[in-house]
């Protein structure tokens, strides 16, 4: 459910950005009601809306706005790729445990530990990719003060469903699985540094504190 806005302060005390980040909201709020999300509710009313654009009367207002719309887009765009290093990493994860199985019936035991070592390290290599973007995302839209509640539940449904759903896999030691959790694996900030630079041309020197 979502909280109803009190537009007055909105219009009366709030900056040119918190404007711009309201309406913002009000529209990804709407897109997803489009789209299917019944259990959501319009942020503003049509005639709030309405006064809320019209608050945007300078040249520098209507400027803000659009850095804000362009900083929205481009954080969409991030979560659509978080979203489908998520479905990577659910692919290679059942891969991995197909390849599991397989190696059971191998009877050479160096020959065995050689394939579950190569199996293993590619569904690492795809958690990393996700979690040191989710790490980078995360660390951008902070450093943003991105505040569009809606796109940053988003990123933390899919950082927690992938580790609900697929956060433990089996690694088979002399016929007994030993249970392993992608929650061990600690941030790589070399990765994300160079995720930030290369995807959203941020910067980023261990500053920020990952939640």
């Amino acid at each position: 459910m979502t909280k109803k806005i009190d537009l007055s302060k909105y219009l009366m005390y709030g900056s040119a950005k918190q404007r711009a980040a309201l309406h913002i909201y009000h529209r990804t709020v709407l897109d997803a009601i489009e789209q299917g999300q019944e259990n959501l509710k319009p942020i503003l009313t049509d005639r709030e809306a309405r006064a809320l654009i019209n608050s945007f009367k300078t040249s520098h207002d209507r400027e803000v706005y659009d850095k804000c719309q362009r900083l929205n887009n481009r954080i969409i765009i991030g979560v659509e790729r978080l979203y489908l290093l998520g479905l990577q990493l659910e692919r290679d994860r059942l891969q991995f445990l197909y390849e599991s199985e397989n190696i059971k019936g191998i009877n050479d035991p160096g020959e065995r530990l050689r394939h579950l070592l190569l199996a293993e390290s590619s569904l690492l290599r795809s958690y990393n990719a996700f979690f040191n973007f989710y790490s980078a995302l995360k660390i951008y839209t902070k450093d943003c003060s991105y505040s569009n509640k809606y796109i940053l539940d988003s990123i933390e449904a899919c950082f927690e469903s992938i580790h609900k759903n697929h956060g433990v896999y089996p690694v088979f030691m002399d016929g007994v699985a030993v249970h392993r959790c992608f929650s061990d694996i600690e941030v790589d900030l070399t990765a994300v540094d160079k995720l930030l630079l290369e995807k959203f041309n941020h910067s980023c020197f261990h500053n920020s504190q990952l939640d």
